[in-house]
């Protein structure tokens, strides 16, 4: 076709004056440009109208060099198609030289041939508050991007409201893979989406993090849901990789390079009720179901101690400031939601609810409370240390008196503990002590049942595979009855054997005290065997304690000659019937045969103290709570006894 008019100028277009031209050669003419690309404003087959052409006031370009080229008047548009550099333009009014000037690789400024340092006018990009790093010349083909990465950070520098980079445009940078080589001189804030692969520094392995370090100011790195990344905030240094060796990946990680918070949660209490639901930072972690071979972590910290420069490390640190009343504490305390508890850590499981979540019904199950783990052969100094002066009570550790101190081998076997009730210290063998305290009485006042076991020591060996063997025991009875003048209290020492047979002690009273006179060795049905001394019994024998003093009379001598013949020797039958012919013989008399001297003169034996007779009522056996005997069944009885010291000085004044 053609050329139907011609026009010496292109603002001739404003008085609906039209070209179209189908020669190539017509086209070059009139862009003046030997591509004739610039000339979009010539209608084509195919192509937009020539009406929207001139109403739009487009020109179409495939290159920065190309709008350079052109002197488009005020109010026109350059619609660039340049991969990633490609926008739209507008051609505005002012003097932008200064922002051109700083616009180095013409990403949002660009010059007209008729006014190139744009002092005048100059095409500006249309765009959002932020600005693409491809629009300055990126390419992200994984070849080196810092110059056009440079261009990008000046400009937004230039930009800044600061002029430091942290409040001007933010930086996108979107697929593909940049690499830097150099620190990038000005600040700006990065925004890494999620198919952007920054390559710095190598990788410090075993981490899978891209290196930001030479991106100068603020990184938050996105990254999509199939990813482990969503959002990376703060400092794109290195450093925190070299020293720790893994990159911190979370859906949210927030790095601080000047000692600041990394990442901070604060909420408010209201005045609705609801200050129980005001939580700082939260997260809730589900296990995949069928899947137990990973480890879950709800909150997890870690805490890196540079060897040369810094102070303390802290893992974690938390801090209560209470501003109002608080219940005080005891293992047994129920806690309600408003009732003024200040808890430095408070650890629950479950959840009351029975609605058939996991958060209510049977989801409590839970292996321990703390767990405390050395990795790599590293260890703690000490586990729990509370400092002087940072409990105001005497007590560091309160538990209820259903649980205990635990202490385990590698095989989870319990080798020591101790508790309440009982305590087992195997530093000297496989022995348990096991310490009962009864209960104070109702009246709460801090005394003791009337009557019954008041305490109960145990030494149980307790190997391996081996049933529970006492070895003996110390228990303390408090008697039934105080008003009939009986010792209140009795002490046992029980001594068992492996041979079925045992030892059996008691003791009253129990302690030594200014009861003189109360309380006997031994009993008539509960005797000892022998008695071992270095030197004889003391027998009270001063004038004071004595009345009725008289001298023997005639009848009593005779008594006393009759017992001189009594004399006899023999054996005892228990040491027969365990000794056999081996029980050796012993010499004394036979308190009946004593008995009847005395009655033979009309005397009664019983008013004297050289012969005793006891009885004794039936004695039920006694055993601890798992069923051991602590004391044997007595049967009913009585028994006479001398008293030889009495006799041998009654026999002596017949001599």
């Amino acid at each position: 076709m053609a050329s139907k008019l011609i026009v010496n100028n292109i603002e001739s277009l404003d008085t609906g004056r039209v070209i179209e031209v189908d020669s190539l050669a017509d086209r070059q003419d009139l862009a003046n440009d030997a591509s004739g690309s610039g000339a979009s404003l010539v209608s084509m087959e195919g192509g937009p109208t020539v009406e929207d052409a001139v109403l739009d006031r487009v020109i179409r370009v495939t290159s920065i060099a190309e709008m350079e080229a052109y002197s488009a008047p005020v109010g026109y548009v350059f619609s660039l198609n340049a991969g990633g550099r490609s926008g739209d333009f507008d051609v505005i009014a002012g003097d932008f030289s200064t922002e051109l000037a700083a616009d180095t690789l013409n990403g949002i400024y660009v010059g007209q041939a008729d006014d190139p340092t744009a002092t005048s006018k100059v095409s500006r990009r249309r765009s959002e508050e932020n600005v693409n790093v491809k629009w300055f010349g990126a390419l992200g083909d994984g070849s080196d991007q810092t110059s056009f990465f440079n261009a990008a950070a000046a400009y937004a520098e230039s930009e800044s409201v600061d002029n430091g980079g942290n409040k001007g445009p933010v930086i996108e940078v979107f697929d593909g893979v940049f690499s830097i080589s150099s620190q990038i001189t000005n600040k700006a804030n990065w925004h890494l989406h999620p198919n952007a692969i920054i390559n710095g520094l190598p990788k410090v392995e075993p981490t899978s993090e891209d290196d930001t370090t030479y991106l100068t100011g603020k990184v938050f790195k996105y990254t999509g849901i199939d990813q482990s990344r969503v959002l990376r905030i703060g400092d794109p240094s290195f450093k925190t990789q070299v020293v720790t060796k893994k990159g911190h990946v979370g859906e949210v990680t927030a790095i601080s390079a000047n000692g600041s918070t990394g990442l901070a949660g604060l909420s408010y209490t209201v005045t609705d009720g609801s200050a129980q639901g005001c939580i700082g930072v939260e997260g809730i972690v589900i296990a995949d179901e069928g899947d137990d071979s990973n480890t879950v972590y709800g909150l997890y910290s870690e805490a890196y101690r540079s060897p040369a420069t810094a102070k303390n490390a802290f893992g974690m640190e938390i801090t209560s400031f209470n501003f109002g009343n608080t219940l005080q504490l005891n293992p047994y305390q129920a806690v309600g939601s408003g009732d003024g508890i200040t808890a430095n850590l408070n650890l629950t499981v479950g959840d009351t609810s029975a609605d058939g979540t996991i958060w209510g019904g049977d989801a409590n199950d839970i292996t321990c409370a703390v767990y405390v783990l050395g990795k790599g052969g590293a260890a703690f100094d000490k586990g729990i240390i509370f400092t002087n002066g940072s409990i105001t009570s005497d007590i560091a550790l309160a538990l209820s008196e259903t649980h205990r101190l635990s202490w385990m081998n590698a095989g989870s076997r319990e080798v020591a503990y101790l508790g309440k009730e009982e305590q087992r210290l195997e530093a000297a063998g496989p022995v348990v002590t096991k310490h009962v305290r009864w209960p104070e009485d109702a009246s709460g006042s801090g005394g003791y049942a009337t009557q019954g076991l008041v305490s109960d020591q145990q030494f149980i060996s307790r190997a391996a595979g081996e049933v529970d063997y006492k070895l003996a025991s110390i228990r303390v009875f408090q008697q039934e009855d105080f008003s009939s003048g009986e010792v209140g209290s009795r002490f046992d020492l029980v001594a068992n054997n492996q041979n079925g047979t045992s030892q059996r002690y008691q003791f009253l009273p129990i302690h030594f005290s200014a009861d003189d006179n109360t309380a006997s060795c031994g009993s008539p049905g509960r005797r000892w065997k022998e008695i071992f001394a270095v030197s004889g019994t003391i027998d009270t024998s001063d004038e004071r304690d004595k009345i009725e003093i008289t001298s023997i009379d005639e009848r009593e001598l005779l008594v006393a000659q009759a017992c001189k013949s009594l004399l006899k020797k023999f054996k005892f039958k228990d040491a027969v019937a365990k000794k056999g012919k081996n029980a050796r013989w012993h010499f004394g008399v036979i308190a009946q045969d004593v008995v009847e001297a005395f009655e033979s003169q009309n005397l009664d034996a019983m008013k004297y103290g050289c012969v005793c007779y006891d009885e004794w009522d039936e004695q039920e056996e006694q055993t601890d709570e798992e069923g051991n005997v602590t004391s044997p069944y007595v049967a009913a009885g009585n028994r006479y006894g001398i008293r030889y010291s009495e006799l041998l000085a009654f026999i002596i004044s017949a001599i």
